[in-house]
């Protein structure tokens, strides 16, 4: 706990009350010095009261690729029954905003980084600081935020056409392509990401939740890539597959990834993008 640029000329005029109060002395100055000496001192209380026991963490970080900006949440939640007044949040020793918290309050406050390379990144420190009551003492705490990283995606490279699949093309009318009623082989439970026209509808409104429904064997295109078939550094040879899942996933292709020492199943949906853009980073 330091004063601040105010509290030091509070302090200033205290010494010259005291000198006074000395040289000439007047009791009434002495009375008065010692007054204000004992206000700032219960000042001080309050102001270290004020940051007790108010938890922060990190909130949710957002899906980003290489190069782009990151956005995520810093969160303060206030666990004691009474209000915090004038709480501040300085990132990376940049100012930010001041808030109050009410009792039980959580409040999440919306951040960004910029990012540079894929990967787990490392979010910037976080300080909480009051100068609550007076503005005289100002009181700070270096907060640690457990799991302060974000996973950052690499950057999708130009893209190029697809390697050879099986089952047939890969096209803009993909989805127009493999609908057909002639190739239903059967239904299974909705993933998130499923296009919402192969979707079980009347079987919905039967109550039996919601179900997607496959076609045959063949019909859909199936793309397999491979970092072993790629030609050029790693990090071109990720950016190019990173684009190519990217395009494969809104085209509703069923596609499998090989990676060094890993190889992931064929699937489709976005849950299966996350987790081959997921691999892709941290490689």
């Amino acid at each position: 706990m330091l004063p601040t640029q105010h509290g030091v000329i509070f302090a200033l005029v205290l010494l010259a009350m005291l000198l006074i109060a000395v040289n000439y002395a007047n009791t009434l100055a002495y009375i008065m010095t010692f007054l204000l000496v004992s206000l700032v001192l219960v000042s001080m209380l309050f102001t270290h009261r004020n940051l007790s026991g108010i938890e922060v963490s990190t909130g949710r970080c957002m899906k980003a690729f290489a190069g782009n900006s990151l956005n995520y949440q810093v969160c303060l939640q206030n666990h004691s029954d009474r209000q915090r007044h004038d709480v501040g949040i300085d990132i990376d020793g940049e100012q930010g905003q001041r808030l109050n918290l009410q009792p039980g309050e959580l409040v999440c406050i919306p951040c960004e980084v910029n990012t540079v390379r894929r990967g787990w990144v490392m979010l910037p420190a976080v300080q909480v600081n009051t100068r609550y009551p007076l503005g005289i003492m100002f009181s700070w705490s270096r907060a640690y935020q457990e799991g302060r990283k974000c996973l950052v995606y690499p950057k999708p490279g130009p893209l190029l056409p697809f390697p050879p699949g099986t089952g047939g093309e890969v096209s803009d009318n993909l989805l127009t392509q493999t609908a057909g009623h002639d190739d239903f082989a059967g239904l299974r439970v909705y993933r998130e990401g499923d296009a919402l026209q192969h979707v079980d509808w009347k079987a919905y409104a039967r109550g039996k939740g919601m179900h997607t429904k496959e076609f045959a064997a063949g019909q859909t295109p199936q793309l397999e890539f491979s970092m072993q078939h790629l030609q050029g550094d790693i990090e071109s040879r990720i950016s190019l597959i990173t684009r190519w899942v990217i395009e494969a996933n809104r085209l509703g292709a069923r596609f499998e990834l090989s990676l060094p020492g890993k190889k992931i199943p064929p699937d489709t949906g976005n849950q299966h993008m996350e987790h081959c853009l997921r691999e892709l980073a941290l490689l």
